[in-house]
């Protein structure tokens, strides 16, 4: 793949890779220093042979990158990639595992227990999304509600759609005020949230029953709230954008979160 041309029609390299060539080359100029380190840490162990021995690298990091990126974008398969790349299609998934956890580190988002009570003034929304995977003995669960096995994220964003927090990822059939206190994460009184997220300190909207409907100041307050919880939906769109978190997730389940942490970082980038 020549990476140079395809960086000559922007729109072009931006539907493909998901950001813009300076973007990209601003990722590229954040990991190379990380990825020198990373492969130093990992060249340090004992050897039967010298070190800088053996196979060199088919492909450099800036088209490595460009096949992780279009690998999240379009969700093809190895084969695919493989023959777009001209290297052999085994070799893809340790181009990968190296090239993950350095990208990773590059995004930066709190993925741990995180305090964010202080970020009030963000008006911070908080949900969470489901992914039909494959069957597996661990990670993923059945849900009742995609009627299918999937697996949860909760993301919790800011009011320009900004990222701020990324939970583990759990079996799907977790309620999401489960997930919520198992992420550790601590928001605000002013966070919004859905009605799942009943019995939290985040302010959610009035639910009606059969023998109370609601009053005229709770439909108004619904509406204002449900107006400003709509980032995080549009959010979940941009998201959905990359096949690899639209279709049905194919891979490890131990290497989800961090394919979805990569995602979530490169869709910062896109609307920074």
């Amino acid at each position: 793949m020549n990476i140079k041309k395809l960086k000559q029609s922007p729109k072009t390299f931006s539907r493909i890779f998901g950001i813009e060539p300076e973007k990209f080359d601003e990722l590229i100029t954040k990991i190379e220093p990380l990825w020198q380190k990373a492969e130093a840490k990992r060249l340090r162990h004992k050897r039967k042979i010298k070190k800088g021995s053996g196979r060199k690298y088919l492909l450099s990091l800036e088209q490595s990158l460009a096949m992780l990126l279009l690998y999240t974008r379009s969700y093809s398969t190895h084969i695919f990639l493989s023959a777009l790349f001209e290297i052999h299609d085994s070799a893809i998934c340790r181009y990968f595992a190296r090239l993950r956890p350095v990208v990773e580190s590059v995004f930066d988002i709190p993925t741990k227990k995180t305090d964010l009570r202080e970020d009030e003034i963000l008006k911070l929304v908080v949900d969470a999304t489901e992914q039909r995977t494959e069957r597996r003995d661990k990670g993923s669960g059945y849900s009742g509600k995609k009627k299918a096995q999937t697996i949860k994220t909760q993301i919790v964003v800011d009011k320009k759609g900004t990222i701020m927090h990324v939970s583990n990822s759990a079996p799907g059939n977790i309620h999401d005020k489960k997930l919520y206190d198992a992420s550790g994460v601590k928001l605000p009184d002013n966070a919004k949230g859905d009605l799942a997220y009943l019995g939290t300190n985040i302010a959610i909207p009035h639910k009606s029953s059969k023998l109370h409907s609601l009053t005229k100041s709770q439909i108004l307050f619904n509406l204002r709230h449900s107006r400003k919880r709509i980032i995080i939906e549009h959010v979940f769109a941009l998201l959905k954008s990359y096949q690899m978190l639209a279709n049905r997730f194919r891979g490890h389940l131990e290497n989800y979160h961090q394919y979805f942490v990569i995602v979530c970082g490169l869709c910062n980038l896109a609307r920074s």
